[in-house]
Order: structure tokens, then C-alpha cells, then sequence
């Protein structure tokens, strides 16, 4: 199955412009919770939350992004129809009892 990448450079960016977690949060209308896990790439903003962290940070938006590893399109069709079969079993294996 794929891997987590990471997705942004938010957390570059903030400590690039000598800022934190707290301080961004503030200016974003966030929870510093929720800024820690668009740092930490745990969840991603949406784009208008993208668009305005970029703007507190001085930068475009594409530079908070990481380009994406090119999507092997044969594995990930194996990877979803191998899902498909293991559901199919569980719940013949449920039906059955």
C-alpha cells in the first residue's frame, strides 16, 4: 500500500520566518492543534486555509506544497481490488455464521 509522504512545508516555512505553532494559529483563526497537524502532515488544510497561511507567512501557496511522487496506477488498482476481495471475505465469512 502507499506510504504517508509528506504533503506541505508549512512547518519550513514557519520556522524559516522565525515563528510558531502558537503564532500562526492565532493569525489563521486555527487551534494550535490543528496547525501542529498541518505541520506534522497528520491532516491537510483545505485550500482556502492554505491560500491564508501562505499569505500570513509571506509566500505562495505553492510554496507550501511538496510535489507528489508520480501514483503507479497498476499498484494502486492491485491495492484496491486486493481491499475489495478481503471485504468480500469478511462478510461471507459473517454470512456464513
Amino acid at each position: 500500500m502507499a506510504k504517508m509522504q509528506t504533503l506541505n512545508k508549512i512547518g519550513h516555512e514557519l520556522k524559516r520566518k522565525g515563528e510558531n505553532q502558537e503564532w500562526l494559529a492565532k493569525e489563521i483563526g486555527r487551534s494550535r492543534v490543528v496547525v501542529s497537524n498541518y505541520i506534522n502532515n497528520n491532516t491537510q488544510p483545505s485550500l482556502p486555509i492554505l491560500y491564508q497561511i501562505a499569505y500570513v507567512l509571506g509566500v505562495e501557496p505553492f510554496d507550501l506544497l511538496e510535489p507528489m511522487e508520480r501514483v503507479d496506477i497498476k499498484e494502486l488498482k492491485y491495492d484496491i481490488q486486493r481491499i475489495k476481495e478481503d471485504r468480500a471475505k469478511k462478510a461471507a465469512a459473517k454470512a456464513a455464521k
